[in-house]
């Protein structure tokens, strides 16, 4: 009788173990890919690498040395982006909290982005003519994105880590 029982004992476990497997695996099917809105940094540094890979080299090498240019001259844009971060961070970190503080910190780095932008914008514009209305648009778009940051580890870690508290 006991050997009825081990055997009893181990179906059932057997039978419990497949039934969450197959839960599992169905759950999994079911749910199907993850979600288009969880874009990675490599996406969209491979979204403007095919953006500029599209253009004919002659247009690429323009608007490459148009942008180069624009970058190396604005220095003034870049430090005040940085001076306004460093400054909305010590705004928010200070104790006590003063909210007006860090709310002209914010403003001042949204301005201080915004003429760089402003100036990445008419840099642009000049060789828009030349292009495609797809391209335009589809520069335009990567353009007015962020540049992914870091490297690939950096890049990887990011994904797999928590947001910051």
């Amino acid at each position: 009788m006991s050997q009825k029982r081990g055997v009893s004992i181990w179906l059932a476990v057997s039978l419990a173990l497949n039934a969450a497997l197959v839960g599992l695996v169905g759950g999994r099917i079911l749910a199907g890919p993850p979600p288009a809105a969880y874009e990675t940094r490599d996406d969209r540094a491979n979204e403007r690498r095919r953006v500029f890979e599209d253009l004919s080299p002659s247009q690429r090498r323009a608007l490459r040395r148009d942008l180069m240019q624009v970058w190396r001259g604005a220095d003034a844009e870049r430090r005040a982006i940085g001076e306004a971060r460093r400054a909305a961070q010590a705004a928010a970190s200070a104790d006590p909290y003063d909210r007006e503080a860090l709310e002209s910190a914010l403003a001042a780095q949204r301005a201080a982005e915004e003429a760089l932008k402003a100036r990445i914008h008419t840099a642009i514009t000049g060789r828009l003519d030349e292009l495609s209305p797809k391209d335009r648009v589809r520069l335009l778009r990567v353009l007015d994105r962020p540049p992914p940051r870091g490297g690939p580890d950096r890049q990887a870690q990011d994904r797999d880590r928590p947001p910051p508290r």
